[in-house]
């Protein structure tokens, strides 16, 4: 199980930011969604190389970023509120997903220790109950959930190292696309959106023991109708076949590649 973890950290911690940073930048309309940072393209760019050296050090957390005052305000913000003298004590469920409000919140935060803030990610996930596994789920599920929350969500999922969540993260993988959206105006409305969890779900179900992991891709390749889907499961084969690189690593270079071409076209512009 200690080869499922290590092998969890080091590569959810590139799938989650790369799958992110293609939703929150390149899906035209994106920006009038749900998020609570927006950044331009150019700003995230200079953010990813400052840490293309660390290894480990590329959680959710770190896209995008915001200035020191910002962001000891908004972190101000997001402590959760004492309960008053007359409330009910909060149950452990409400306490969980107040926790996970909390966190998603950061997103788009520049971290000041990376590394850190990744150990503690994946020591939460790790500790993480099969019932707070299945409140992931759910949360991950919600079309009227904010996004933040919902990627936050399946990004957990994929840190722990446990069969539960292997079997949960198929569930979500092979879940039919709604064809309908939520009210909520934080919702995350969009078709693209959706598609990007499952994809990181789909990671998260390949992270896992080599053996199990090719059995759930040929399960989702059997049960999914999605050809994005399908050809993704189909490049996690062939890397843990040894016949292609990572799917982070072919990502990397997509995106490298869009970058320069992005660059190019600005300064043929100018």
């Amino acid at each position: 199980m200690a080869f499922v973890h290590k092998r969890r950290i080091l590569i959810g911690a590139l799938a989650a930011p790369i799958l992110f940073l293609a939703y929150r930048y390149f899906i035209p309309d994106h920006a009038e969604n749900s998020f609570s940072t927006q950044r331009t393209a150019g700003e995230q760019t200079q953010k990813t190389e400052q840490n293309t050296d660390q290894k480990t050090g590329q959680g959710p957390a770190e896209l995008g970023g915001v200035s020191p005052s910002t962001m000891a305000e908004e972190q101000q913000d997001s402590l959760p509120e004492e309960p008053t003298s007359g409330s009910p004590p909060l149950d452990e469920e409400q306490v969980f997903r107040n926790k996970l409000k909390i966190e998603s919140r950061k997103i788009g935060q520049i971290s000041a220790d990376p590394q850190l803030l990744e150990r503690q990610l994946n020591n939460w996930a790790s500790s993480l109950k099969d019932n707070e596994l299945k409140l992931l789920q759910s949360e991950a599920l919600s079309i009227n959930s904010p996004a933040d929350e919902r990627f936050f969500a399946v990004d957990l999922l994929a840190r722990n190292p446990s069969q539960t969540s292997d079997e949960l993260l198929e569930q979500i993988v092979i879940m039919p696309l709604p064809t309908q959206f939520g009210s909520d105006p934080n919702s995350a409305r969009s078709f693209e959106f959706e598609l990007i969890l499952r994809q990181r779900a789909l990671d998260g179900v390949a992270e896992g023991d080599r053996k199990l992991a090719q059995e759930a891709l040929k399960r989702v390749l059997q049960k999914t109708e999605n050809p994005s889907i399908a050809d993704r499961a189909h490049r996690h084969q062939a890397h843990l076949e040894g016949k292609a690189p990572t799917v982070v690593e072919q990502e990397q270079q997509a995106l490298q590649q869009l970058l320069k071409s992005q660059a190019k076209k600005k300064a043929d512009k100018n």
